[in-house]
């Protein structure tokens, strides 16, 4: 069974911060995503993504493009959490202290 997913350009070299950039890229078309913390592993990514309101075709969308992401960058672990901020306190589960990296997606005021 092949698995269809979302293709991500891959330089023939690249940086740590790559794989990060490439997924902030493929999700700034989802109007649902806000914002990207991640944090750098031994073995790749964990990102917290703040959503709001996230349909179900967005959730799909998004997990389409982690799969591309992991397919562009072979041995890339990735571990991506939702973190619906229309749920309550979105930042409840995220340790600011230790974020590496935040990226907040440029939304219209009224989004």
């Amino acid at each position: 069974m092949a698995v269809l997913a979302p293709t991500i350009e891959r330089p023939f070299t690249f940086t740590a911060v790559d794989p990060l950039t490439a997924f902030y890229q493929k999700l700034e078309a989802i109007t649902a995503v806000e914002a990207l913390y991640a944090n750098w592993h031994p073995d790749g990514l964990e990102v917290w993504l703040i959503v709001h309101r996230l349909s179900p075709t967005a959730r799909k969308e998004i997990f389409a493009q982690e799969l591309a992401l992991m397919q562009a960058f072979p041995g890339l672990g990735i571990d991506t959490h939702l973190v619906d901020r229309a749920a309550g306190d979105s930042l409840a589960s995220i340790d600011l202290a230790s974020v590496d990296a935040f990226l907040r997606f440029s939304r219209p005021s009224y989004a």
